[in-house]
């Protein structure tokens, strides 16, 4: 009788460690797994990073340009503003039109340096 009883408690003991040794088995497999998957999320990612940071540059590098050629028509226009209100028979609306639109020009800069900002 105690040897059928030793006999049990050996094969459940034998039963319990492969159980054991599969389990152990199983979640290394899908730790390994899961592993992966982060690694490729994290590639995904970081494709991302680098797709926004080369589209931020672009934007960035066009509104410089943008920037620039504004400012350029926007000193122009202020010159020749000035120009015009020394002429005597220059329409003080023409000259009214000149400064309204450098303004306007100036508003659409500060605009441009906001949206740099974000």
């Amino acid at each position: 009788m105690c040897v059928i009883v030793a006999g049990l408690c050996i094969t459940a003991l034998v039963v319990a460690l492969i159980v054991l040794i599969r389990t152990n088995r199983i979640q290394k497999k899908e730790a390994a797994e899961l592993e992966q998957r982060m690694q490729e999320r994290t590639t995904e990612l970081q494709g991302y990073v680098d797709s926004f940071q080369r589209s931020k540059a672009e934007r960035n590098f066009f509104l410089d340009a943008l920037s620039k050629r504004i400012n350029a028509s926007l000193a122009t226009m202020k010159g020749l503003g000035k120009i015009a209100t020394t002429y005597e028979n220059m329409p003080p609306e023409l000259v009214k039109n000149i400064d309204v639109t450098a303004d306007t020009l100036a508003d659409i800069l500060q605009q441009i340096a906001h949206e740099k900002k974000l």
